[in-house]
């Protein structure tokens, strides 16, 4: 049955928003795109034991699946070229079966790390790929859609840990976690055929007008350390459970999946909210509550607390994102696509380098002292707010002169 929802007619002729297969299917593909990443960090103790990692190689494949992110930043949009839309979303389910392939049959570190830089391609061209292709289908009313599909993923990611911790408890091994993954991805592959009927707009591309605003350095200070601390938190956080509260694996990696449900309820609040509140309160009412949650789960002992601490963080964390990105296109009407460009490097970067810089601090000196890194990240986030806050207010009163619009 097909759910509609009534919107005022946009440009394009659209007058409702409805979800038919086309975009049940989107949701579809994002979710296990998102199940992809997500199972990571909680089978991570599992396979860190089979193979006998330390932290330094054991972080290697979170690094790796970063690498692919932007590997797939670069080339992405030459291989749908070449390729075609279809064919490239074939071609990313395919090989994302086969990275997940790979990592449950992983004999040697090499293989596994192998096989998540092919999943974190392969998803990331998929992300892609499917959101050019809902933007040419829906037009004007393309925003629902990709509202609702961060949602989709949000819900998934936090269903993942918990799909791990089931298939050890269950005595089926956390394999069964991805081999469902790879059954559901199989699906979805002759329901692609329904994209063919879609049409490329030739629309106006962003162009480079001027420089990107100053703002955009404060609110992407801000996307840098927050989404390091989130995917740092995500990677770590079940081994954290196990070794400083001494939580078991199973219950450990079912407890990150906490993380996600605080991402969750903040993004579903930060949607309500920030239609009458402003988003500057919005952002360090977030910093405030992920700085809380983090102590709580850094510092605590008894894993109700940490637990708790771990579900503050996500909470704080879930809104940061969408708000400083919301902020940095509000900044930037001339140089979106160049500005959303560079967020998109900050994110790469930020997921590349410091989940692998904590793994080496914990093989050095433990876990419980690499997370300060998190903490640090926290709070110059937090400071962060403050400064881009000043930089906009600075924007807004700098008039524009021919040196500043110049193009670059």
């Amino acid at each position: 049955m097909e759910s509609k929802t009534k919107q005022t007619p946009p440009a394009s002729g659209l007058s409702e928003f409805v979800r038919d297969k086309r975009i049940w299917v989107y949701y579809a593909l994002v979710g296990l795109n998102c199940y992809a990443m997500s199972a990571l960090g909680p089978l991570m103790p599992f396979l860190r034991g089979e193979l006998n990692l330390d932290y330094k190689v054991a972080g290697l494949p979170f690094s790796a699946y970063a690498l692919g992110t932007i590997l797939a930043g670069s080339f992405g949009d030459w291989v749908v070229k070449r390729l075609g839309r279809v064919t490239t979303l074939g071609g990313t389910v395919a090989g994302t079966i086969i990275g997940a392939l790979m990592l449950i049959g992983a004999q040697s570190s090499a293989i596994s790390i192998s096989g998540v830089l092919l999943c974190g391609f392969c998803t990331s061209v998929s992300y892609q790929t499917l959101a050019t292709i809902i933007s040419d289908y829906l037009e004007d009313l393309r925003t629902i859609a990709y509202m609702e599909a961060e949602v989709v993923a949000m819900l998934v990611a936090g269903i993942a840990p918990f799909a791990v911790s089931a298939s050890v408890w269950s005595g089926l091994g956390w394999r069964a976690a991805m081999v469902l993954m790879v059954v559901l991805f199989l699906v979805t592959i002759p329901s692609l055929k329904s994209y063919r009927g879609v049409k490329e707009s030739v629309g106006k591309t962003g162009l480079r007008t001027g420089k990107l605003p100053r703002a955009f350095w404060g609110y992407g200070a801000v996307i840098l350390l927050s989404v390091a601390a989130e995917w740092s938190t995500a990677f770590w956080s079940a081994d954290y459970l196990c070794q400083r509260v001494g939580m078991t694996k199973a219950a450990a990696a079912a407890a990150v999946g906490v993380f996600f449900l605080g991402m969750v309820v903040g993004r579903f609040a930060g949607s309500r909210l920030v239609r009458t509140v402003e988003s500057h309160y919005l952002l360090v009412a977030s910093g405030i509550v992920s700085m809380v949650g983090f102590a709580m789960f850094w510092l605590g002992k008894m894993p109700a607390v940490s637990v708790f601490g771990l579900f503050g963080t996500g909470l704080g964390i879930a809104a940061m994102y969408p708000l400083s990105f919301a902020a940095i296109v509000a900044a930037s009407p001339s140089m979106r696509s160049t500005a959303i460009a560079r967020i998109s490097l900050i994110c790469g970067s930020s997921i590349l380098v410091v989940p692998f810089l904590l793994s080496l601090v914990a093989d050095r000196s433990g876990l419980f002292t690499a997370y300060s890194i998190i903490a640090a990240a926290l709070v110059l986030c937090f400071a962060s707010m403050f400064v881009a806050k000043r930089l906009e207010k600075e924007d807004e009163n700098t008039p524009c002169v021919p040196t500043e619009c110049a193009v670059v």
